[in-house]
């Protein structure tokens, strides 16, 4: 379905948010990648500990979540991309809790985090990165999240089977219901190929039908 709208675009308007959203969904799969082969490695040099195995567990959450992203984003279902939205979200809490922490080790001596304070530059560098970067791909992932509902709304509508149904069809438009064109401003933007007030492809085939319909009466 082609919805051209800037406000479901993504860097810059220069992509889609879906396709923004399938982008978020590959960097998770080599986040993922990395993370299990990092676990793998140290399984192998230290051997099996527990906190390998917490992370064997994490690392199995993570995979469903993002299987279920990408299956949620090409059958643009709204719960799968919502879900991976509030894991971005809770990672971008335990982000910001990290960066909190090391900024108070840094500012009072307490013994406890004086171990946070030797690589304290590092972690601030580290946890700031990926703070933005979680932004970035929860606003694009929201946005995708907000375009399914966009989608669904317009699906929704009844279509028309008659001129008077015409009149009386609305676009959906994020919430906002706009001023409901008549036959006869539909078709002169038709026939002039300014697709901009027309919302939704099927209205063209509607057109048509009533085109059509009037050419045999």
């Amino acid at each position: 379905m082609d919805v051209t709208i800037s406000r479901y675009t993504c860097c810059c308007g220069a992509a889609h948010c879906k396709t923004g959203a399938r982008i978020v969904g590959y960097a998770e799969v080599v986040a993922l990648t990395s993370q299990l082969s990092y676990l793998a490695a140290r399984c192998i040099v230290d051997g099996y500990s527990f906190a390998i195995f917490l992370g064997v567990i994490v690392g199995i959450v993570e995979t469903i979540l993002v299987v279920t992203f990408l299956h949620g984003i090409d059958k643009e279902k709204r719960s799968y991309v919502l879900v991976n939205l509030i894991a971005l979200s809770f990672c971008l809490s335990l982000a910001a809790v990290h960066l909190v922490t090391v900024l108070f080790a840094c500012l009072f001596d307490i013994s406890s985090l004086r171990s946070l304070r030797r690589t304290a530059y590092l972690r601030i560098a580290l946890s700031g990165l990926g703070s933005l970067t979680l932004i970035i791909c929860i606003k694009i992932v929201y946005r995708f999240y907000c375009f399914i509902g966009y989608v669904k709304a317009i699906r929704s509508q009844p279509v028309a089977e008659s001129s008077l149904d015409l009149v009386k069809w609305q676009a959906y438009d994020g919430g906002e219901f706009p001023r409901p064109l008549s036959i006869d401003e539909m078709q002169s933007l038709a026939s002039d190929g300014d697709f901009s007030q027309i919302k939704h492809r099927s209205i063209y085939e509607i057109i048509e039908a009533i085109d059509e319909q009037s050419e045999s009466d």
